[in-house]
């Protein structure tokens, strides 16, 4: 069956955003060679840049890695979600044919919700069931990626007033949330393309269920693993390096894991309570 075509409105704000969307492949591409340079003449893998965490490698972390890096790579992401127009739209109103504006005063109420709901978490966190990161994957997956961006960066800087997780300055303005809502920001996105790819829209409830739970498990330890190395090049020399990495993969990746997945549980239970979604 041949898919029906989209509204014209649609199809020019789609060959906007894929404009932006390859105007901005080569920023990134020419970011990710400057910050390769920076963290060659800096070399933070040697201890010329102090102990680890050591306000010197946290202040070239947060610029380099979290604006220099991070940043256009999430606003990358951005483009790449807001050509998928109905995923802006509210939860079971999602219509394909309809533009949705990127910060419409329902989005801004819902960044205002999840970014709180984010920093109340911080309260319940334990070992093996990070709650901030089912905050931070239910802003992504019941809402959007961009919604989920923004929820990391001021819901980080809300736990950091609230809770002392660190400076507030640092998240807000010095890339430390942008870092952190970049990672979060193409994870939803990956989410979404697997989630609405058409093998897996054709699955019943119940095993689509478990396909994207599998498929969340796969790319949320690979996508965190890899995305997050810069950040732990800059923090913490070797032998420090190691541990931290030992330290990813027993408590934080899995701890993680399972908070999200409850997140995704719950955001498609929500989902189908609120209707089945207009797709193409």
């Amino acid at each position: 069956m041949q898919e029906e075509k989209p509204p014209e409105p649609v199809i020019e704000w789609r060959k906007k955003m894929r404009k932006l969307t390859y105007a901005l492949v080569p920023v990134c591409i020419i970011a990710g060679i400057v910050f390769l340079a920076l963290t060659l003449y800096f070399h933070p893998w040697t201890p010329d840049l102090g102990a680890p965490s050591s306000p010197q490698r946290m202040f070239y972390k947060n610029i380099f890695e979290g604006l220099l890096l991070k940043g256009p790579l999430a606003i990358l992401a951005a483009t790449i979600v807001a050509r998928h127009t109905h995923w802006l739209a509210p939860p079971g109103k999602r219509d394909p044919t309809q533009v949705y504006p990127l910060f419409s005063p329902y989005r801004v109420i819902a960044i205002v919700f999840c970014s709180a709901l984010f920093a109340s978490l911080g309260v319940l966190s334990y070992t093996f069931f990070d709650a901030c990161a089912a905050g931070a994957a239910f802003a992504c997956m019941f809402f959007d990626p961009i919604t989920g961006f923004f929820t990391l960066w001021f819901g980080d800087t809300l736990r950091a007033l609230i809770w002392g997780t660190g400076s507030p300055i640092e998240w807000l303005l010095l890339g430390r949330g942008v870092s952190d809502g970049s990672t979060w920001i193409w994870l939803g996105l990956f989410y979404w393309l697997f989630k609405e790819s058409r093998w897996v829209k054709k699955l019943g409830a119940g095993k689509r269920l478990t396909v994207l739970i599998v498929f969340w498990v796969i790319v949320y330890w690979v996508w965190r693993f890899i995305y997050m190395f810069p950040i732990w090049l800059w923090i913490d020399p070797p032998p420090a390096l190691w541990t931290r990495q030992i330290w990813m993969v027993t408590s934080f990746l899995p701890s993680g894991t399972t908070a999200s997945i409850v997140a995704l549980i719950i955001s498609e239970t929500l989902e189908r309570q609120l209707g089945a979604r207009k797709r193409f």
